[in-house]
């Protein structure tokens, strides 16, 4: 296949000694890792993406491509929600046991069954309504993707349709929903740091 510049047409194209990783340079544009082993950098990182996403698609839904950014929109927020279940579940266990860790699984409803045991233990006096709410929405999302598969590849390991033929979502919808799980979600945070920094004043 010839280059761009021998066929006449001038947009990049891949040469001999291309670099595509380094950190060289100090430039405003690299990126550091913090080195930390807890997902708090991951979960505002996939928040944020999927946030500018959403603004972008708000502002102009047809000029944005809404039918291509849907999917990794709800990808992003899906697994910012799976983030912050393992990261409550992670605290839950360090207050209980004095190390955290988290599942490896990427089931939503079981994620949010062990955060919720976790919450009700350290927090018995929250707010039951809310909890059934939460259980509603996680399971509403779990449905719509239940192994964190259906919004990156349009079939299954089983080479069947990740998707309904003709259906849709109604992203402002879905993005509301979200809002209201993300302020819960950093009420958690709030919480669960409260009480780890009460454990180690201890």
């Amino acid at each position: 296949m010839q280059n761009s510049s021998s066929a006449g047409f001038d947009f990049p194209w891949p040469q001999k000694g291309d670099q595509l990783v380094s950190a060289t340079g100090g430039h405003v544009l690299n990126a550091w890792f913090s080195g930390r082993t807890d997902l708090i950098a991951h979960i505002e990182g996939y928040k944020r993406a999927a946030d500018l996403i959403w603004q972008q698609i708000e502002s102009e839904p047809r000029a944005a491509g809404i039918d291509f950014l849907v999917f990794p929109m709800v990808f992003l927020y899906r697994h910012y929600v799976e983030l912050c279940l393992k990261d409550i579940i992670a605290a839950g266990i360090y207050l209980e046991m004095g190390n955290g860790f988290y599942p490896a699984t990427h089931n939503l409803g079981d994620l949010w069954k062990s955060a919720r045991e976790y919450l009700e233990r350290i927090e018995p006096g929250g707010s039951d309504e809310t909890l059934a709410s939460m259980t509603e929405m996680i399971a509403q999302l779990d449905q719509l993707d239940p192994g964190s598969f259906t919004f990156r590849y349009p079939i299954s390991k089983k080479l069947l349709p990740t998707l309904p033929q003709n259906g849709g979502l109604n992203l402002a919808l879905f993005h509301e929903g979200m809002e209201k799980m993300m302020s819960f979600f950093d009420g958690c945070e709030c919480m669960l740091s409260e009480y780890k920094r009460n454990l180690g004043s201890d």
